[in-house]
């Protein structure tokens, strides 16, 4: 079966979203355009929706049947020099605004929570990544799908810090209703600025993930879960066999732990897996506030700090395969940045649409995995062969 059998994805971007008139908009900073900033915009999103690897790519595909197809029309020549030209003066502020109403759309269908053995998590996790030459910090929110909800640019390396910083106060409030209940990052965010930024200033609790022995409050915590069994109260004690991941774990947890410059004790958890297959053993601590929420168990705190990488693998990895986002559209961040976020808006939309196609799959392909991969080569199908009929 075609994936022309399948809803046109740029027809759901319009009836569920309003993509044109959004994009139409947009401004940029040159002075009386003959193609307007939202025209661009509308073609780093053909090139997002279609998958393509530059904006030579993109200026070649629109002057074909498919480019016409999706503006509707013989449409305006956008050389990859205009679009260059365009992102370079677009503010991207009323991008983010865009990507914040698609996460809406996400969160329609049920893409936005986590859930553990204590209840149902909004859980964010912020992390550094490399677009081409360009670095930025970014925001995933866990669900069904890697929601990459925002970007800030990281001026120089060694400054991810502060643009996370600046990336979550932004993100938080403007989240509304939807606030992130818990924040996840990596060894790098495993200090009191952090913590507090995020329990006083974000009112969210905080969970991070290291394999640093060598901090103190872990070095406390060593200390308690070595004495022997029963001597005290309050340590929490599991092991298994994990068959997803095929390793076995012992874990012990604790809370009441103090944590320098932060004015909220914390739990921690140290977990130790050994993996069948590949004679490997890792060692890695959990530290995590719950002054809002219930907290975890020991598991959910082990599921966590393996979902850390959720950014990684099915964020900013998937990001790529789907968007080829590594590519060095432009040297220039300017124009990185906005090519970037409409880019992102293109991948939450097209997992939302996967989302909602979901028991169509189901039923056109039965006994077979449907891969994330597989679900958008089907959506592009019926965008490359813009004469055949929808159903």
């Amino acid at each position: 079966m075609e994936g022309s059998q399948l809803p046109n994805f740029q027809q759901f971007c319009e009836h569920q979203f309003d993509l044109r008139e959004r994009l139409g908009s947009l401004k940029d900073a040159r002075p009386a355009p003959q193609i307007s900033a939202g025209v661009v915009a509308e073609a780093i999103c053909f090139m997002g929706a279609l998958g393509l690897g530059s904006l030579l790519q993109c200026d070649q595909e629109l002057r074909t049947e498919v480019g016409q197809a999706w503006f509707g029309h013989a449409s305006s020549v956008v050389s990859d020099t205009t679009i260059s030209r365009s992102l370079a003066g677009m503010p991207v502020d009323p991008i983010r605004t865009m990507l914040l109403s698609a996460y809406q759309e996400g969160r329609a269908v049920g893409q936005s929570k986590w859930e553990g053995a204590l209840g149902k998590f909004r859980v964010g996790i912020v992390d550094g990544t490399s677009f081409g030459t360009s670095l930025a910090s970014c925001v995933e929110i866990v669900g069904q799908s890697a929601l990459l909800v925002d970007m800030e640019p990281i001026p120089k390396r060694g400054k991810e810090l502060p643009a996370s910083t600046t990336l979550l106060r932004r993100v938080q409030p403007a989240l509304g209703t939807g606030r992130l209940d818990l924040v996840l990052g990596d060894g790098l965010y495993f200090n009191a600025p952090f913590f507090t930024l995020c329990l006083d200033d974000l009112h969210c609790d905080v969970l991070v993930k290291t394999d640093d022995a060598r901090r103190e409050v872990i070095v406390d915590a060593m200390g308690l879960f070595r004495t022997p069994p029963g001597q005290f109260t309050g340590i929490v004690r599991a092991e298994g066999l994990d068959l997803e991941r095929l390793c076995t774990y012992q874990m012990a947890m604790a809370s009441g732990f103090a944590m320098d410059g932060v004015d909220e004790e914390v739990t921690v958890v140290w977990i130790r897996e050994e993996y069948l297959k590949k004679d490997l053993t890792v060692e890695f601590w959990v530290i995590f506030t719950h002054r809002y929420g219930p907290g975890l168990t020991i598991e959910d705190a082990r599921e966590l700090g393996h979902l850390r990488w959720d950014v990684e693998t099915h964020g900013f990895k998937e990001f790529n395969q789907t968007m080829h986002s590594k590519h060095g559209y432009s040297h220039d961040p300017q124009v990185m940045m906005p090519l970037e976020l409409l880019l992102s808006l293109m991948f939450i939309l097209l997992q939302v649409f996967r989302q909602h196609l979901e028991e169509r799959f189901k039923r056109m392909y039965p006994g077979m995995k449907h891969t994330r991969r597989f679900c958008y080569r089907k959506i592009r199908n019926g965008l490359e062969h813009p004469t055949s009929p929808g159903t």
